[in-house]
């Protein structure tokens, strides 16, 4: 077996910690989707200045280890695994979905039928279906490739940064839309919630496959 670079442990060790605590992040909750989607925005900033990176290299971390995690779980239950992040994920085991049968949705209400059948996930998606969006990077997750000889290991690197990383933090965004929904009464609010729920999925459903979203409009 041979491993590399395997200094990004700490840092993963130190993320998964962060995040075990907010189960928002990994499980449905009872919140209402513009609840949750703020909740995850909050926690996610909090967490991002904590490990001293910016909030999308600790989403992308995240998911490709919660990815992985699912690939690992169900090969330790036949051939074993010797990944080293197995044991302090066992919590992600009780969440692990049934396995589905895909359908071929219906492209004329594609948007809507994701807009009401999707888990609460939206800004800060966690991918619990189980497939990570292609990202230009080059790093890869630390995996473990078993063979008849031996057993590899590949890990990604973090590279060091020369000056403090810039901390992105939409919590400001959200306040401000706070403060605009509180001038307004039932039903107009929760209204309004659910177009900017749906408003923010379609960005990020545009974002993942790098199409402008300058049409958009709430």
């Amino acid at each position: 077996m041979r491993t590399s670079y395997k200094k990004n442990r700490p840092f993963d060790f130190k993320l998964i910690d962060l995040v075990e605590p907010n189960p928002v992040l990994y499980k449905r909750s009872g919140l209402s989707n513009y609840d949750a989607m703020k909740a995850k925005t909050d926690i996610w900033a909090r967490i991002a200045e904590m490990m001293g990176c910016d909030v999308d290299f600790c989403l992308m971390r995240w998911n490709n280890l919660h990815y992985q995690f699912r690939k690992e779980f169900r090969r330790a239950d036949t051939s074993g695994s010797t990944w080293p992040y197995l044991e302090r994920l066992r919590f992600l085991a009780e969440i692990q979905p049934p396995s589905k049968v895909k359908t071929k949705p219906k492209t004329n209400k594609q948007e809507a039928t994701i807009q009401t059948e999707t888990p609460v996930q939206f800004l800060w998606d966690t991918f619990e279906d189980g497939d990570v969006p292609q990202q230009s990077s080059t790093f890869i997750i630390e995996e473990v490739i078993e063979e008849p000889s031996e057993q590899i290991i590949q890990e990604e690197i973090i590279y060091e940064e020369q000056e403090p990383a810039e901390i992105i933090s939409p919590r400001s965004s959200f306040l401000q839309m706070d403060q605009i929904l509180a001038q307004l009464k039932e039903p107009q609010r929760r209204r309004a919630e659910r177009r900017i729920t749906a408003f923010l999925l379609k960005c990020q459903l545009r974002a993942l496959s790098n199409q402008s979203v300058e049409d958009l409009s709430i």
